[in-house]
């Protein structure tokens, strides 16, 4: 997982004026509600939003224009007078600046499955767009929802003083947190006048997580006694309702201020190093730039609270990403030793046994993970690490099977269908390998043995060059 309005959700700039007057024309001869999905992205021409693995990507206006006219069309070629008209309508503009925009869109979207670009240039004439597309009607469309990447709403944390006037305490305190979250650039944070809406109700946090489009939701109460504050908070993860994170602070109401930028900060440093080091796993980021933005983060985490596990199991997590085996052990054992019924940690250890090429310890872990938590909302994780561990002992179709339950529970889960490929590879299924492959690519569409080789978690060469040859049997190049 684990604003104030000017900062609310990253989207587009506003369009300019002559929007409303275009709508009139071009757009509205679009389907009603339609959304276009190719590979890993969504795009949803009404809200004026791209989506890459559910994770909102900012995109300028007349980018923006310019996709929705050549996905509307796939295959065809636009000339260029048509993308300007659809782009600048009414405006005269040279050619240069469609050039520049198409660019643009390239750099963002990155190469297609197939290696090549989305968007192929017709010499002398305009430009196609080459991918796959699927239009999604109002029938359909609840696919788009149905798994958000990372991302979070924070509710106003809820006054339990006799004083009504004291809900400012954790208005402030929800605000100070949205604020911050909002700064990290691949987490989708709803709006503040969003998720205020919530304020004073009991809420369900299933049904906040569906309405607002987020995985996880963050709230919590203010309680004043005299010159006494007892605050609390908690995150939850919104598919299933379960608590993933909480804590409890005790203060006196002169040291709010001075204590928030604490809590703050302990609330990050339980989420933020790890949603980092995830989004490197699944390759949605640059690994090189975000490990050691990571590393950094945990390790301030560590200093302003070394009580608090999470902050431990965040720097173990990172540790782990960045093949740091010895790091991760200790980090994570060290959150075990603060919690020894920290299931969470117990399986992240596991997970970085088998990273570490000691699959039996790895298991071991996990089945005390397993144990203390078996209803666990990282069930579809702990049985993807499973596949791992097997992998690494050389069981693999044992590990494919793992591999396979964990892609039927959660079906986006791009880390298993990758290790599903390389499992199914070496069990000489190639069927099932290739099938495998396509699903890892369409999520991770820079997947390569060059980025196997350079970045994934496996710490041994001997280990990452079994997993290399089982992902090449499966097609990869």
């Amino acid at each position: 997982m684990k604003n104030i309005e000017a900062v609310a959700v990253r989207r587009p700039l506003a369009p300019p004026k002559s929007y409303k007057k275009f709508r009139c024309g071009y757009k509205i001869r679009r389907m009603q509600g339609s959304r276009f999905v190719f590979g890993p992205f969504v795009l949803n021409g009404e809200t004026g939003t791209l989506l890459r693995q559910k994770i909102p990507i900012p995109v300028g206006y007349r980018a923006l224009l310019l996709l929705e006219a050549l996905v509307e069309r796939p295959g065809e070629v636009l000339t260029k007078s048509e993308l300007i008209n659809a782009a600048w309508q009414g405006t005269a503009v040279e050619e240069g600046n469609l050039s520049v925009q198409i660019a643009s869109l390239r750099k963002l979207l990155g190469p297609a499955p197939n290696g090549e670009d989305w968007i192929a240039t017709v010499p002398r004439v305009g430009y196609r767009f080459i991918g796959e597309i699927e239009r999604l009607d109002g029938a359909t469309n609840h696919r788009e929802a149905a798994e958000p990447g990372p991302s979070i709403a924070v509710l106003p944390f809820a006054n339990l003083s006799d004083d009504v006037h004291q809900q400012y305490f954790g208005d402030g305190l929800a605000e100070d947190l949205i604020t911050r979250l909002a700064r990290l650039r691949w987490l989708f944070v709803s709006a503040r006048n969003s998720s205020f809406t919530y304020g004073g109700k009991a809420v369900d946090v299933k049904h906040v997580g569906h309405e607002l489009g987020v995985r996880y939701v963050l709230d919590g109460s203010v309680r004043r006694s005299g010159q006494h504050l007892r605050i609390t908070a908690r995150a939850s993860d919104a598919q299933n309702g379960r608590q993933i994170w909480a804590e409890r602070y005790d203060l006196e109401i002169v040291d709010f201020f001075a204590l928030q930028d604490q809590i703050v900060q302990s609330v990050i440093g339980a989420i933020e190093p790890r949603l980092y080091a995830a989004r490197v796993t699944l390759g949605l980021v640059e690994p090189a730039d975000a490990l050691p933005i990571a590393r950094d983060m945990a390790q301030r985490a560590i200093r302003g609270d070394p009580e608090d596990p999470w902050t431990h199991c965040a720097a173990g997590f990172v540790h782990m990403a960045s093949r740091h085996f010895d790091h991760a052990v200790a980090a994570l054992t060290e959150a075990i030793v603060l919690n020894p019924s920290f299931a969470f940690a117990h399986a992240i250890l596991g997970c970085a046994y088998g990273y570490g090429g000691m699959p039996d310890d790895g298991l071991h872990h996990l089945a005390i993970a397993e144990r203390l938590s078996p209803r666990d909302f990282t069930q579809a994780a702990n049985l993807s690490t499973s596949g791992l561990c097997h992998f690494m002992a050389k069981r693999f179709a044992q590990a494919a099977e793992y591999e396979r339950r964990a892609v039927e529970l959660r079906p986006h889960f791009g880390t298993a269908w990758r290790t599903l490929a390389a499992s199914a590879g070496m069990a000489g299924d190639r069927a099932l390998a290739g099938q495998a492959l396509s699903q890892a690519l369409r999520l991770h569409p820079s997947l390569s043995v060059e980025w196997v080789e350079k970045y994934h978690p496996i710490v041994h060469e001997r280990d990452r060059a079994l997993y290399i040859e089982g992902l090449c049997v499966a097609g990869l190049r």
